[in-house]
């Protein structure tokens, strides 16, 4: 599926590889990227087209992980169990998409430790809590719309994932000071363990409707083929676009490759193809279309929903520069934003399930304490 390298020579970390070239046409894969970032938008556009809610993968999770007990007993997170199973088991059949030939073989590529698995799970949770959004709640759902919050937000997360990518690359001048945040060889997926987990997320949709049962209003029944149609294609675009593989993002954030040739500028072609089919389906939301005649077609509400539920804050303020810039540095980190990571939970990543995930959790929890008491 992607293109290898053949010379895998190894060479010292502390300076770019010359012994390993590639240039950027050996792993930019536009075609992919665009149809990923294609069905990513799509998936955005019938989340909120159907059911009148926004496609945050951060929230999603953070909802469902951080509140357990909550989530497992109230009858409206029906739609949000529907549309992580279906994510889940969707990724469960696409494990083929989960690495690359510079994985584990190119030494100017990094390859997370459990340390920095950790810490960057935590500063993920955190991050994305406090300023409520990451790359597909800001970046697909909210530049879709336009929203000048979330344009700030992406260039926050964008600039500290950048910075944080090159000040900790194997080929960073500062390499043999960030030797915690990396390993030699990648840890191999366990498709058992991706498979019990998958299993897990069925079983906590279904004890959901077993919880709930004659709670379940006609729109909380409603709201789940929407749910399973977003799960489904969130889970095909991550993949296809090659966003779940850790190396692509690196190769992306590591903006000092582009001296030599090898950046690898794939996630524009998939924020690029996204944004714009997300952009689209706004327009049928009241109040947010821009194209000339928009309100005429605008729905009144969403076709199994009774309600929008848009984001409507516009404020730019400190919880949202402070969060950002700290999901930005997790990013950087771990080469993981929540949607890509509950992928590898699917495909049995166990620095995954095992470090980042439940670090993520305790990030959100704590970020969603800090902001209880702010009010």
């Amino acid at each position: 599926y992607y293109s290898t390298v053949s010379n895998t020579t190894k060479c010292p970390t502390s300076h770019r590889c010359t012994n390993f070239k590639h240039n950027m046409f050996d792993y930019f894969t536009p075609v992919t990227g665009t149809l990923g970032g294609s069905l990513i938008g799509l998936s955005s556009a019938s989340l909120l087209l159907f059911n009148g809610d926004i496609l945050g993968a951060s929230g999603l999770m953070s909802s469902v992980f951080a509140t357990p007990k909550k989530a497992l007993t109230d009858p409206t997170y029906l739609w949000k169990f529907a549309l992580l199973a279906t994510f889940m088991v969707t990724s469960a059949l696409m494990p083929q998409f989960s690495s690359d030939s510079r994985s584990g073989s190119d030494p100017s590529v990094p390859i997370p430790s459990a340390f920095a698995y950790t810490v960057a799970g935590f500063l993920v949770g955190f991050g994305t809590r406090m300023g409520n959004g990451c790359t597909s709640g800001h970046g697909v759902c909210g530049l879709g719309r336009l929203s000048p919050r979330s344009f700030v937000a992406v260039l926050t997360f964008m600039a500290t994932g950048v910075a944080t990518a090159i000040l900790t690359a194997p080929t960073s001048s500062l390499a043999n000071y960030t030797t915690i945040l990396r390993t030699n060889e990648p840890m191999a997926m366990n498709a058992i363990l991706g498979y019990v987990a998958t299993l897990l997320m069925v079983v906590a949709l279904l004890t959901v409707v077993v919880n709930s049962h004659g709670k379940f209003s006609v729109d909380d029944k409603k709201t789940v083929f929407g749910a399973v149609l977003a799960g489904a294609l969130f889970a095909a675009g991550l993949a296809i676009s090659g966003m779940v593989l850790p190396s692509k993002l690196f190769t992306f954030l590591d903006f000092a490759s582009i001296a030599d040739g090898s950046w690898d500028p794939t996630l524009m072609t998939v924020l690029g193809s996204a944004i714009p089919v997300s952009f689209l389906a706004y327009q049928w939301v009241p109040n947010f279309g821009v194209i000339s005649g928009s309100s005429k077609m605008a729905l009144s509400q969403p076709i199994n929903s009774p309600a929008f539920h848009v984001p409507t804050n516009r404020q730019i303020d400190f919880n949202l520069l402070m969060g950002e810039a700290i999901f930005g540095i997790g990013w950087g980190l771990g080469l993981l934003c929540p949607g890509p990571a509950l992928y590898h939970v699917a495909i049995g990543d166990p620095m995954v399930i095992f470090l980042w995930l439940p670090a993520f959790v305790a990030g959100s929890s704590l970020a969603l304490e800090a902001k209880s008491k702010q009010h």
